[in-house]
């Protein structure tokens, strides 16, 4: 009787731990500590996998990047050879000249160098954000590169064709596709800076500027 009575007033005290107050203070294996653990792991799976997506891709670009350094150089010399026939400061303007009937060649001169500076600096800028999205930035390349080619073409057809000769009207085709071209022109530099900056590694970029020039 007093083992029974002493251990009530121990229990009523507090002063004894009860089996289910045990059972509850132990933490089990589904508990918060658990739970936390697993969540944290799930959470730092995705990073491991895109470390190891960017460690390969790395790897890939390092091992290709000579064939890119010269084909990169190669497109820039093709470039610089075609851009010797369309000088801006000589044949253009005597071209527009030639084109233009009576004294409005004076008047639609001044607009070359406006439409030069806007073409390489306005589209640009528009682009920026959409080609930093592009998962693969060389078909922008060429598909600007493309597109200076093409509005060349364009004007040398309709000059070979007589279409519009004399007229006010092929001045001022003329000066649009002057104005797409440069367009074109800002875009591919775009472009090109891009590509240099993601395959051409910073040591190895004075090589590249010095095999295109």
């Amino acid at each position: 009787m007093k083992s029974a009575e002493d251990s009530s007033a121990s229990l009523a005290c507090g002063t004894v731990d009860s089996p289910v107050d045990n059972a509850l203070s132990q933490p089990t294996q589904d508990g918060p500590g658990a739970t936390d653990t697993s969540r944290d792991r799930t959470a730092n799976e995705p990073n491991n996998k895109t470390a190891n997506e960017t460690s390969s891709t790395r790897a890939y670009i390092e091992r290709n990047e000579t064939r890119n350094l010269l084909s990169l150089a190669g497109h820039h010399v093709m470039l610089r050879i075609g851009w010797i026939f369309k000088t801006e400061s000589v044949v253009m303007p005597a071209f527009f000249d030639a084109i233009t009937p009576g004294a409005w060649a004076s008047t639609f001169r001044g607009f070359l160098p406006v439409l030069n500076r806007l073409g390489q600096s306005i589209p640009p800028l528009l682009f920026a954000r959409r080609l930093t999205g592009l998962p693969r930035k060389k078909f922008a390349l060429f598909a600007f590169s493309t597109c200076m080619g093409v509005a060349f073409l364009t004007l040398a057809v309709l000059l070979l064709t007589g279409v519009g000769a004399g007229s006010l009207w092929l001045p001022i085709a003329f000066l649009a596709i002057y104005a797409s071209f440069f367009s074109c022109v800002g875009l591919g530099n775009l472009s090109f800076a891009t590509l240099q900056g993601k395959l051409i590694h910073p040591t190895r970029r004075g090589r590249l500027l010095t095999l295109h020039t």
